[in-house]
């Protein structure tokens, strides 16, 4: 009998695109809520002209993985000299095209700062690589290891929950599967902090919301190429539209004008800090956001304003910042 809930999904930065890193289950195992892979191929129909009605085969081509899950957004501590520990997080963050910033002061790490950035993920920014262990017994497991990999994703921020990241993974199958023994691992011990009391503006105006989503939107694309292996030479980000929403308690135009500053797309700034101890304090801000769309709903019986935002990216800038303390 196999479980969904034995699995296990480890990852490692790639030092040269493609290239099978080493995999440390000390620091790589990340511990999710939700893993989904997908193997996925081309298919191709061989319909000649003849008689019978039916394809005559199908070819395939292409195969390639995606690995998507669902993890718990917080820090990952401090050392034994103060300094804040580099999250796990940021390596995959990296991986979606962020800039990587160590904040130093007075010889202490105080923190890192991710920052949307340009260019190519395996070139200008480490790409990466997983094992996933498929819902394995107590003992053994499919494993599954995929290269080359660069990716998305998804925040999604909801009063009295944790915030989560759900990043969706496109890369390489370095191998078939095989059936092995489940390696022991250990995954950050740091407790993620609920949305309860926390510092939310928009617009520098403290509103009252329910639930905030970002979508990075990285479009990833499969490079295929004849003389590759299974016809796929890697994958590649193409381009991004950040996008988001959230769905505050209606205020009067008077307190806050929500339609007069769509109308003049206005850019607005945004910020959300989660936790307050070193190591596991992060904030999560933009200074580059307007207002694509604005209705206004219900929630209990209690008006509500769903404002759909977009994250705009001005020369030299960034849509999206992520920052650990």
């Amino acid at each position: 009998m196999r479980l969904s809930k034995n699995t296990i999904i480890a990852f490692a930065q790639e030092t040269a695109y493609g290239q099978l890193p080493s995999f440390d289950y000390s620091t790589g195992a990340l511990l999710v809520e939700r893993g989904e892979l997908s193997i996925l191929q081309d298919t191709t129909n061989y319909e000649p002209l003849r008689k019978e009605f039916g394809v005559k085969d199908v070819y395939v081509s292409g195969i390639h993985a995606q690995l998507e899950f669902d993890i718990v957004l917080k820090g990952d501590g401090v050392d034994g000299s103060g300094n804040v520990t580099e999250p796990q997080i940021g390596k995959l963050l990296e991986a979606c095209m962020f800039n990587k910033q160590e904040n130093v002061s007075e010889g202490i790490t105080v923190g890192w700062t991710y920052t949307t950035g340009n260019g190519i993920v395996g070139v200008d920014f480490p790409s990466v690589a997983f094992e996933v262990y498929v819902a394995g017994n107590n003992s053994q497991a499919d494993k599954y290891t995929l290269v080359g990999c660069v990716g998305t994703f998804r925040l999604t921020a909801t009063a009295g929950r944790y915030p989560t990241l759900t990043f969706t993974f496109l890369g390489k199958l370095y191998s078939d599967p095989e059936t092995v023994s489940i390696p022991a691992v250990s995954y950050p011990q740091t407790e993620p902090v609920p949305l309860e009391g926390i510092n939310f503006t928009f617009g520098g105006y403290g509103f009252c919301v329910n639930e905030l989503t970002i979508e990075l939107g990285n479009r990833t694309a499969v490079r295929r190429c004849l003389s590759e292996a299974n016809s796929v030479a890697g994958t590649i980000i193409t381009g991004r539209e950040t996008t988001g929403s959230i769905d505050p308690e209606a205020v009067f135009e008077s307190d806050f004008p929500v339609f007069s500053k769509m109308k003049s797309g206005d850019v607005l700034t945004m910020s959300m800090t989660i936790g307050s101890e070193a190591g596991n304090k992060v904030t999560v801000s933009s200074d580059n956001v307007k207002i694509r769309e604005l209705r206004f709903g219900d929630r209990d019986g209690i008006a509500i304003q769903d404002i759909s935002l977009t994250f705009i990216q001005p020369d030299g800038g960034s849509e999206l910042m992520i920052k650990f303390e």
